[in-house]
């Protein structure tokens, strides 16, 4: 029953995304754990690819998804494992939904330099700045209140990981439009270097060094 729901989930992804699914490397641990390890291949549709160094000095950072939800989903479940409780943050950990159609539209639509935001904000807008050789200045006050996390400070929520979204450097003139799909603006591009200056209410604040998977 086990493998079989496996299999069907995958399967359903897959079909939902156009990708097949040939084979792969399964294996049982000593433990009764499994491993599953995929590798994904694809082709660019195009010339043109959204890269992490084409920002400019003026760009407004905008982010599409949930930042600190699967975080929190995490930690929960953590708290109640194996039992899965009804709770949307828990959901959100362990099915996530990536908007893999963002990164194309966002390329389409002006973005200049772009990364998936998936070891939380505090870790990649660092990579984002470096790359495209511009500092970024954020106002976490920006990240708009989640119902599903209540209480929790956007500082903590800066924090999470496997967040799953997209981070876009946009030209000022294009923000409206990436607003109408659903980014939120949270700072802008600068002279610097890789530099981030995270401002709350208007102040710099500083941020605990997020989880870093090679220190």
């Amino acid at each position: 029953t086990w493998w079989r729901s496996l299999a069907r989930g995958m399967a359903a992804y897959g079909t939902r995304h156009g990708a097949s699914l040939c084979g792969g490397d399964v294996v049982r641990a000593a433990d009764d754990g499994v491993t599953l390890s995929v590798t994904a291949w694809g082709a660019v549709d195009g010339d043109e690819v959204l890269e992490r160094g084409g920002g400019h000095v003026g760009d407004v950072l905008m982010v599409l998804g949930l930042p600190g939800r699967s975080a929190a989903g995490l930690e929960r479940w953590l708290t109640t494992a194996p039992e899965v409780p009804d709770d949307v943050c828990v959901w959100t950990h362990l099915s996530p939904e990536p908007p893999l159609e963002a990164g194309p539209w966002a390329l389409a639509h002006g973005a200049t330099a772009g990364m998936d935001l998936s070891d939380g904000l505090a870790a990649d807008a660092p990579r984002l700045a470096r790359s495209s050789d511009v500092s970024l200045v954020i106002d976490l006050d920006r990240l708009p209140e989640d119902p599903a996390l209540p209480g929790v400070s956007p500082q903590v929520r800066a924090l999470g990981g496997e967040d799953y979204g997209l981070m876009v450097l946009v030209p000022p003139a294009k923000v409206a439009s990436f607003q109408a799909q659903g980014f939120v603006a949270l700072g802008e591009a600068r002279p610097g270097s890789g530099e981030v200056t995270w401002r709350s209410c208007g102040e710099p604040v500083d941020l605990p060094d997020p989880w870093r998977h090679f220190p």
